[in-house]
C-alpha cells in the first residue's frame, strides 16, 4: 500500500504543478507583451513596358520578415476608425531599413489587397511628417489580449440599408493619425483622404516618382494637362491605365475606354454626386463634391487623350516630366 500511496502523492503533486505552471502561463500571457509576427514583400521596379502582358520581373524581390521582437506598441490616432486604437507593429521607416534602397528610387508604391496603390516620397521618411505604421495585432479591451483580426470599416448609409462591401483587413493593418496626402492638394484636399479607403498592404514597390507618373505623360493641350493633374490627385489610388497603376475601381482603357462610355456631362454627375443607396450596390467611389463641370471636362479630355495614345514605359533614366499647370 505504501508504494501506492506514494505514487498517488507523486501524481498529485505532479498535476498541482502542471495547474500552477498552467495559471503562471495565463497570468504572464496578460501583462506580457504578446503578438503576432508578420511579413512584407517589398521589390524594386524593373524598366520596361508595363501595358504588355509580359510584364519586366521585380527587381531585388524580397520578404520582410518582422518578427514580434521588432514591433512596437503604439496607441495611435486611427483616421478609418476615428478614433485611438493600441496597435503592434513597425513604422514604415522601420520596415525599409530592412531592405537595401537603390539609388535613384525616391518613392514607394504601397500597394494593397484591395488594388490600392498609394505613392509614399521616401523624403517623407526623414522627418515625421506623415508616419505609416504597419500594425498586425491590435489590443482587445474587451478580451483584454492581443489580436491578429480588425474590426471592418463600413461606409455611411440610411438607417435601413448596410454596406454590403465594406473594408475588410487581413494580416495587417496601415494607420495613419492624420487624412492628408501630399499628391490631393487645394480644395480636394478638404473632402478626400486615400487613407480612408486603404485595406491591407500586400506589398511595397520602389520606384522613381518622376518615372512612374511618366508613364501616364500623354496630355499635349492644356485641358489634357488640367486633366491630368486631376488624375494625380484623385484618380490614381483607385484606378489605372491599361492594367499600369492600381485596380481597385475600373480600368480608364481596358476593356472599355471610359470617354466612350461617359461622356463629360455624364463624368460630372458620376463624380460629383453619390446615391444614397450606393453602399446597398456596392459602388465604392467617394463622391467629390468640389468638382466643377469645366474639371470634368479637363479629365474627360485626358480620359480620351490615355485611351487613344501610347503609354510610355518605366524607364527611371529618362528627363523628368515637365510639371502641369494646377487647375485652382
Amino acid at each position: 500500500m505504501r508504494p501506492l500511496l506514494s505514487n498517488s502523492r507523486s501524481s498529485q503533486s505532479l498535476r498541482w504543478t502542471l495547474g500552477f505552471g498552467l495559471m503562471l502561463l495565463v497570468g504572464l500571457s496578460s501583462s506580457m507583451v504578446w503578438a503576432f509576427a508578420g511579413s512584407v514583400p517589398v521589390w524594386t521596379r524593373r524598366a520596361g513596358d508595363y501595358t504588355n502582358a509580359r510584364r519586366p520581373l521585380p527587381l531585388n524581390k524580397r520578404s520582410i520578415h518582422v518578427a514580434t521582437t521588432a514591433q512596437v506598441a503604439q496607441s495611435l490616432y486611427d483616421v478609418q476608425y476615428k478614433k485611438t486604437m493600441h496597435y503592434r507593429g513597425i513604422f514604415l521607416s522601420q520596415l525599409l531599413k530592412k531592405y537595401k534602397i537603390p539609388k535613384g528610387v525616391d518613392t514607394a508604391l504601397l500597394r494593397f489587397r484591395n488594388g490600392m496603390v498609394v505613392p509614399y516620397p521616401l523624403i517623407m521618411l526623414r522627418a515625421p511628417i506623415l508616419p505609416v505604421f504597419v500594425a498586425f495585432s491590435r489590443w482587445s479591451n474587451s478580451q483584454k489580449q492581443w489580436l491578429n483580426t480588425f474590426p471592418l470599416v463600413s461606409k455611411k448609409t440610411p438607417y435601413f440599408y448596410r454596406d454590403i462591401r465594406p473594408i475588410r483587413f487581413r494580416a495587417n493593418k496601415v494607420v495613419v493619425s492624420r487624412s492628408w496626402h501630399p499628391s490631393v492638394k487645394g480644395k480636394l484636399s478638404k473632402e478626400f483622404s486615400v487613407w480612408r479607403h486603404v485595406d491591407s498592404l500586400q506589398g511595397i514597390e520602389l520606384v522613381n516618382g518622376a518615372a512612374y507618373e511618366r508613364q501616364f505623360a500623354v496630355a499635349n493641350t492644356s485641358r489634357e494637362k488640367r486633366g491630368a493633374v486631376w488624375f494625380r490627385q484623385s484618380c490614381q489610388f483607385c484606378h489605372g491605365a491599361r492594367d499600369v497603376g492600381a485596380s481597385y475601381g475600373w480600368d480608364f482603357v481596358t476593356p472599355m475606354p471610359i470617354y466612350k462610355y461617359r461622356r463629360s456631362a455624364r463624368l460630372y454627375l458620376h463624380i460629383k454626386f453619390r446615391t444614397k443607396d450606393a453602399a446597398r450596390k456596392g459602388l465604392m467611389m467617394p463622391a467629390l463634391r468640389s468638382m466643377t463641370m469645366k474639371e470634368a471636362s479637363f479629365l474627360w479630355n485626358w480620359l480620351r487623350a490615355i485611351a487613344t495614345r501610347k503609354m510610355n514605359p518605366y524607364q527611371p533614366n529618362a528627363k523628368k516630366i515637365p510639371k502641369s499647370p494646377s487647375p485652382w
